[in-house]
């Protein structure tokens, strides 16, 4: 689902869906969201965990994606065919020790980057995002 107005009328309609779906009554709920203000703990006032049900929230993938290919390009550039090669693998390792869960990896390899000039924020900036969002990251 997607909607673009106030938290209020997205809390509604989440839970409208989550009744027509059947979401109350199921073992297990999992939550994919973009991690935006607020969403998090709608998810917590919707739902919450049980003996009964389990309640998984995951921050969606496409946003760690996003953060990882801005560090990349700071690390390697993204103008010539080698800068572009050079990223992607970088990028791709990453990826591929997200979704195996190996998240503190990715946050270890992003504090180690030694950027200088405009890119020296891109490092510090993902690594922060995926330490905040480090127990959501739960792919694998």
């Amino acid at each position: 689902m997607a909607h673009v107005g106030t938290l209020d009328e997205w809390r509604k309609l989440v839970h409208r869906a989550m009744v027509d779906a059947g979401v109350y009554t199921a073992e297990e709920v999992v939550f994919i969201v973009d991690g935006g203000a607020g969403s998090w703990e709608m998810c917590d006032e919707l739902i919450s965990p049980t003996r009964e049900r389990r309640v998984v929230q995951l921050l969606d993938f496409y946003h760690d994606m996003t953060h990882l290919w801005a560090a990349g390009r700071a690390v390697h550039g993204g103008h010539t065919p080698e800068q572009k090669k050079n990223c992607r693998t970088w990028v791709t390792g990453l990826l591929t020790d997200l979704r195996e869960g190996r998240v503190s990896n990715v946050i270890h390899r992003l504090g180690n980057l030694k950027l200088r000039g405009k890119a020296a924020e891109e490092g510090p900036k993902a690594k922060r995002y995926f330490e905040t969002h480090h127990k959501r990251m739960c792919y694998n």
